[in-house]
């Protein structure tokens, strides 16, 4: 069986995904972070309540993406998800 963590390793690997810290957001807590994935990147609100997405940590800086994608995916309106994060 396959461990998550090598699992969330491979796949960074394999798709040649990074993750660039460009700013803290207002509120506190959110930061903007560009995920790149081969030629195509996107910018993205990540919730980084206790400093966790530093740069140089690129498979924790992968799994906090990850896990706001998931958010804004199961948020059925993305106002109340502005509103709840300030």
């Amino acid at each position: 069986m396959i461990e998550p963590l090598e699992s969330l390793h491979d796949l960074r690997r394999m798709h040649d995904v990074q993750i660039s810290v460009l700013q803290a957001a207002e509120p506190e807590g959110l930061k903007c972070a560009e995920i790149q994935i081969g030629e195509k990147s996107w910018v993205i609100l990540v919730d980084d309540e206790y400093d966790d997405l530093i740069q140089e940590r690129q498979l924790m800086c992968f799994f906090l993406v990850l896990r706001e994608l998931e958010i804004y995916q199961s948020e059925s309106d993305f106002l109340r998800w502005c509103s709840q994060n300030g």
